[in-house]
């Protein structure tokens, strides 16, 4: 039984639960929209623009701004073992907990139609992961992702601090453009290279 109590009163109590949580996040969107609309970012003529060449010769503008773009993305529960072979050897797989005892994987796809570098397309393959012998849970990765994501540090505090030794590691990131490969392998070292790809996120 799901509850002790008669069917009615626990559906009830279900579709309270659960209108409750989508209220929850709902306040948050909007809260997010509104953090995102006292922003404010030049992508011409910024003086606070730096330009960063990199070995192409592509001149990168930083920060780098998304205006507009699309986002799909799916979780899959993997072997540990698998999972740990693409990580680094300072780093292990995040694992659920028992009785599941799977590591995460993550597949993206992303369709950037306005950057200050030009529109392109990506695509990205994550593992859940941490650095090995730390005591990094899913439980405070999960409250420091909703904290950084809507803004809210004071969640931060309560989650145990900022979670370091813990996050999605992007195991290859393929995109369609050199400028967009140069600029996320040699600044932020992700493993990126060019390949062709499409995406439709508007039909």
């Amino acid at each position: 039984m799901f509850c002790s109590c008669s069917n009615t009163t626990c559906c009830r109590l279900v579709l309270f639960i659960v209108f409750l949580f989508v209220s929850i996040f709902y306040a948050l969107e909007r809260r997010q929209d509104v953090w995102f609309d006292d922003q404010f970012y030049s992508v011409h003529g910024d003086t606070n623009t730096e330009m960063y060449e990199t070995n192409e010769g592509t001149h990168v503008p930083l920060p780098i701004i998304y205006l507009d773009g699309s986002l799909a993305g799916a979780f899959y529960l993997v072997d540990p073992i698998v999972a740990s072979k693409m990580l680094p050897k300072s780093m292990e797989p995040l694992l659920l907990p028992w009785p599941i005892s799977k590591a995460i994987a993550g597949i993206f796809m992303f369709e950037y139609r306005n950057t200050s570098i030009g529109s392109y397309g990506e695509t990205r393959l994550t593992i859940q992961a941490k650095e090995k012998n730390s005591h990094a849970s899913l439980l405070h990765y999960a409250c420091d992702m909703l904290s950084n994501v809507y803004h809210l540090p004071s969640l931060i505090s309560l989650c145990g601090g900022e979670q370091i030794t813990t996050g999605l590691y992007a195991v290859t990131s393929p995109v369609t453009t050199s400028s967009a490969k140069a600029a996320g392998k040699e600044i932020w070292g992700y493993n990126k290279y060019v390949a062709n790809m499409k995406s439709n996120f508007l039909n």
